[in-house]
């Protein structure tokens, strides 16, 4: 896939966040440990999320509305209890 970019959210600098991997991130929530990163979507592509998220098996668990209005990308945050799941993601980076 095209027009995907990597993104790093500043709130991933706090506390609340260890860095585990390139782009990935681990936080602590009521229900467990998730793991977290962020991508940004071209706002003209056609991509599909309902797609990516059934084929990686990953929610999104926050929106970037300020650095959306910024740029030409629409930035989410995707989680899962499984790395694994987010390293498949981060593929398509690739």
């Amino acid at each position: 896939m095209k027009n995907i970019q990597n993104y790093t959210a500043p709130k991933y600098e706090g506390e609340a966040y260890v860095s585990v991997e390139d782009g990935i991130y681990k936080t602590e929530t009521e229900n467990g440990t998730i793991y977290v990163t962020a991508l940004g979507f071209d706002k003209k592509s056609d991509i599909c999320l309902e797609d990516i998220l059934d084929a990686y098996r990953v929610y999104i668990s926050d929106f970037f509305k300020e650095q959306d209005a910024k740029s030409g990308f629409t930035f989410l945050e995707f989680a899962s209890e499984n790395i694994a799941d987010i390293r498949a993601l981060r593929g398509i980076l690739n």
